[in-house]
């Protein structure tokens, strides 16, 4: 069995660590623009199973190449190249999953899948943790209630020293984070699908020591397909992104203050983008090597056995001293591995284009996370 990585940056990196423990897989191509990330990766996880192999994440000729041998190719590079590599997929027959991060360009793929179910491959996009992981835990929700009105997914990365101003670290590129930021996030209102401002819809949420008291607010691309596919299921859904208390009002500002702007503006004779100006500056400043975890809630308010009722999963997860791995690095890539390996063992047979809440067998998912070290408390509580 043999499965491709495209992009060997921080989830590559986990994915592959992933991959590299399981008896079933004979071969992981690990591939990146520069070769020595990956033979980096290959010695520092000492596997004979990783094989480093440089591309560019343009060059289709190069990428077809090396999906045409493989059952399962992983895209851990920017979302801007998952319509690319789809295409590929298909004309290759090889199943593609990826990391997503962009309504258009899922909405693209999903465009494909008459074509992808002639060529009998298996499309999964925005495999990550959110969207990802949080849309099969939402399944899940609408498993365990006999009828579900409202679902609340509340998740976020955050440092566990936290530096003021920001309270933050760099978990992920700056582009897409500002991303998360500045675009429109979709949630379900009374039964319709409704566009609202990301930022906005600031609360309050709680968590154990030594988190405690935290916010939250809207941000994009979260959930990526749920809203059409729960729209029938649940009245309310709605996504939001965790912080230390502080952030919202410190973003907001730059935002409003126009640091987040794509358009050149005249400086000192000459062209700036104030938005590649604030991604250097966040770069420069903010640590993505910090220890850091993931808070993880999803609520779901429904009826079970005639009562009303709370379903909640948490998840807190640390950072992995002993593998060097963040938590980020292993809530967003983990699940992603997962999926890849259960369509290459055919625990995952359905072709086309496919959204994961509706296509994931629950119960393998979830041993496979359990073997992973991510644990998920579930809880059912009556309402009055």
């Amino acid at each position: 069995m043999r499965i491709l990585i495209l992009g060997s940056g921080m989830m590559g990196n986990a994915a592959a660590f992933f991959l590299s423990g399981k008896k079933q897989i004979d071969e992981i191509i690990l591939a990146d623009r520069d070769l020595e990330r990956p033979e980096s990766i290959a010695r520092e996880y000492n596997s004979k199973k990783i094989k480093p192999v440089a591309f560019d994440a343009k060059d289709s000729v190069r990428i077809r190449e090396l999906m045409e041998n493989c059952q399962v190719a992983i895209g851990a590079t920017s979302y801007e190249h998952n319509l690319l590599y789809t295409d590929i997929a298909i004309d290759s027959g090889c199943s593609f999953i990826d990391l997503g991060g962009n309504h258009d360009v899922v909405d693209q793929q999903f465009a494909r899948t008459d074509e992808a179910k002639k060529a009998g491959v298996t499309i999964i996009p925005d495999c990550g943790l959110a969207p990802g992981f949080v849309n099969i835990l939402s399944a899940k929700a609408i498993d365990e209630l006999d009828e579900t009105d409202s679902i609340q997914i509340r998740v976020g990365g955050v440092p566990i020293d936290p530096l003021p101003p920001l309270n933050y670290c760099l978990l992920f590129n700056a582009r897409g984070l500002i991303n998360e930021y500045i675009e429109k996030s979709r949630i379900i209102k009374d039964g319709k699908i409704t566009i609202v401002d990301s930022m906005d819809g600031l609360e309050t949420i709680h968590f154990p020591d030594p988190f405690g008291e935290m916010e939250a607010f809207f941000t994009s691309g979260g959930i990526s397909t749920l809203t059409k596919t729960l729209r029938d299921n649940v009245k309310n859904l709605d996504y939001k992104t965790i912080r230390y208390p502080g952030h919202q009002k410190y973003i907001k500002f730059l935002i409003e203050m126009g640091f987040t702007g794509s358009d050149p503006i005249d400086y000192e004779g000459g062209k700036i983008v104030p938005r590649n100006v604030l991604e250097r500056i966040l770069e420069n400043n903010l640590k993505s090597n910090a220890s850091d975890a993931i808070l993880l809630r999803v609520t779901a308010t429904g009826t079970d056995i005639g009562f009303k009722t709370i379903f909640t999963q948490e998840v807190i997860d640390f950072y992995d001293v002993e593998n060097h791995l963040t938590s980020m690095m292993r809530m967003t890539a983990f699940p992603c591995a997962i999926i890849a390996l259960m369509i290459a063992n055919g625990d995952i047979s359905k072709k086309g284009v496919l959204c994961q809440e509706k296509s994931i067998p629950l119960d393998i998912f979830f041993k496979n996370l359990e073997d992973a070290n991510i644990r998920i408390s579930n809880r059912k509580q009556r309402i009055e």
